[in-house]
């Protein structure tokens, strides 16, 4: 866990730093104004990252800070926040509330067990704010995959009316026939786009994730069942390393595999395709592996969508970059562009008891 502090106190910088010490937990990095906290990079901000913030300080208050935090659209926007305070009335309150912050702890009482908890509860409001934006996420790229897929066939038969209307050999029941299909697909594409329109705006819903004990070998018996029939036709196998559990969002995992394994079923040119997955942990977090045998994929193509240079035409690799930034981690691609293809899926792993 990293730990930003805020504050402009110096007996009260040392106060929390030795409570900090008293628990186990790394020497914060401090900040002693709003405006200096402002230059953080918070693209360099861990996703479990904890910011402790006092609410009086020179050039603002502790909610101005937070609200600040949570406007990012960086990960860092749904770390905990836990505010120290001198005194406690309905205008801190309602700031506080407004700002979403996690924990109040009073200075003037706070000790060493006051805070690992208001810091455990912190956490955990941390992972469900992770939890909703990924389930958000998700929610939002099904809806835009299946919008963009009713919409390609429907803007075919679209044109396919107008040229039919143009005939000049088409009884008037016909004509009618065909002006009535170009009016219904028109109105139907109109409600399309105005649902792809409203998918970017549409309010936040509480939705809980279930964090699970995720085994490698469980989601190759998965994805071999999801691919049984493009395996068979391919001649291809899935394979899987011996790996170590963790926890973490397994349908989350599943959903951005299922995309790799089906691009290497799509891409790949080897004869007998293998494609082999796994899992290494590392000191914060873990490493999973996708790895075929031969494609005709350019990773350094690949890695420049990943960055967010390139554009992909395919709504495939947006969904799982926005999937995999849900989650806190990155997504990277490395290989020869003919005999193998690798991705590396890093994320962030939770506590056994997933709290």
């Amino acid at each position: 866990m990293k730990i930003y502090l805020l504050e402009n106190e110096e007996l009260d910088v040392i106060r929390v730093s030795l409570l900090l010490q008293d628990l186990g937990l790394p020497e914060p990095v401090v900040f002693r104004s709003v405006a200096e906290l402002s230059e953080l990079d918070l693209t360099e901000v861990p996703p479990e990252a904890l910011f402790i913030f006092d609410f009086e300080l020179g050039d603002g208050t502790g909610s101005d800070a937070a609200k600040w935090l949570r406007s990012s659209s960086a990960t860092a926007a749904q770390a905990g926040i836990v505010v120290l305070t001198g005194s406690f009335d309905g205008a801190v309150a309602t700031e506080l509330t407004r700002s979403d912050v996690d924990e109040l702890c009073f200075k003037s009482t706070v000790d060493a067990e006051g805070l690992r908890l208001a810091i455990q509860r912190a956490d955990r409001a941390r992972l469900g704010r992770m939890s909703r934006l990924l389930y958000r996420t998700r929610l939002r790229s099904v809806a835009t995959m299946l919008a963009h897929d009713l919409r390609s066939p429907l803007s075919g038969v679209l044109y396919e009316t107008e040229v039919l209307a143009e005939e000049p050999d088409l009884s008037e029941s016909a004509a009618r026939v065909v002006a009535l299909m170009h009016s219904n697909v028109q109105e139907a594409l109109a409600m399309i786009n105005e649902r792809l329109r409203s998918i970017a705006v549409e309010p936040s819903r509480d939705l809980a994730m279930r964090l699970d004990h995720v085994v490698m070998s469980d989601l190759a018996a998965t994805l071999r069942e999801i691919y049984a029939l493009k395996l068979e036709a391919r001649k291809g196998t899935i394979d899987e390393l011996i790996s170590e559990p963790f926890v973490g969002s397994r349908d989350a995992i599943l959903e951005i595999l299922v995309n790799l394994v089906g691009n290497a079923l799509k891409h790949a040119v080897a004869r007998d395709l293998l494609i082999t997955l796994w899992a290494d942990r590392t000191p914060d977090g873990v490493s999973i592996y996708v790895r075929d045998n031969g494609t005709n994929s350019d990773p350094d193509r690949i890695n420049r969508f990943l960055d967010g240079a390139d554009t992909p035409s395919g709504h495939g690799l947006l969904y799982i970059m926005e999937l995999t930034r849900a989650m806190g981690g990155t997504l990277r691609c490395s290989g020869d562009g003919t005999s193998y293809l690798e991705y590396c899926l890093h994320i962030p792993t939770h506590p056994e008891t997933g709290s």
